[in-house]
């Protein structure tokens, strides 16, 4: 067990700074993929999904149908008398009812499969970055931006990752090449010491009295 969880710990550590992020972001990618394949919307008899504009159509169709039966009947009896207000209503998954718009779904799985392989060679977070926006704008230009999300998210924290390991290497390189003198910024200084016998009198005031001494022997002799 030990042997397992050290040879774990080892292949993790040599894996490139952000490889489990942006693995992350490459499977999230294609299970939005997979989603939009299974997930149902309605569409209508023409196999398309429903519009604001194409559901009043459909509504305002089966109103005038039974108006146009018995003209005599109120707009609440028409309302009411309707049994169908959207006929040949069915559901398709939502890559099928967007075709062939829904092509676009592979923008952001291509995105994001860029940014793995970037992330694999260890390339410079400038270049994941690039594979970032492409991935956003391909869930974008998808029309359902919303089931990938949760890729775009993951590369980001891939791109963030690389980014921090980046700043700590160049910050490491800048101390190695100042060398151990500048790391600390301490400026050295010779100290001199001074002599006990200036302290207790002034070189002016130990002058005069030189000169007063020198003065009173002359007089004498």
């Amino acid at each position: 067990g030990g042997n397992v969880r050290g040879q774990l710990a080892e292949a993790r550590a040599a894996q490139p700074i952000g490889y489990r992020a942006a693995l992350s972001a490459l499977l999230m990618s294609l299970a939005g993929v997979v989603f939009c394949f299974t997930f149902q919307v309605p569409v209508d008899s023409d196999g398309e999904s429903y519009t604001a504009e194409s559901l009043t159509v459909d509504w305002a169709t089966s109103a005038l149908d039974v108006a146009a039966d018995d003209p005599s009947l109120t707009a609440t009896e028409v309302a009411e008398s309707v049994e169908e207000w959207t006929p040949g209503r069915g559901e398709d998954p939502i890559a099928i009812a967007l075709w062939p718009f829904s092509l676009a779904l592979a923008l952001p799985v291509i995105g994001a499969g860029i940014g793995f392989r970037a992330v694999a060679k260890r390339a410079r977070s400038k270049i994941v970055s690039r594979a970032l926006f492409a991935t956003l704008f391909g869930s974008l230009l998808s029309q359902i931006p919303i089931f990938f999300i949760p890729a775009v998210i993951a590369l980001g924290v891939s791109v963030f990752q690389i980014r921090r390991y980046e700043t700590v290497t160049a910050a490491a390189a800048m101390r190695a090449e100042a060398g151990p003198d500048d790391a600390g910024g301490v400026i050295e200084a010779d100290v001199v010491e001074d002599d006990p016998a200036d302290d207790d009198v002034e070189p002016y005031e130990a002058d005069l009295d030189a000169d007063d001494a020198t003065d009173g022997s002359d007089r004498t002799s």
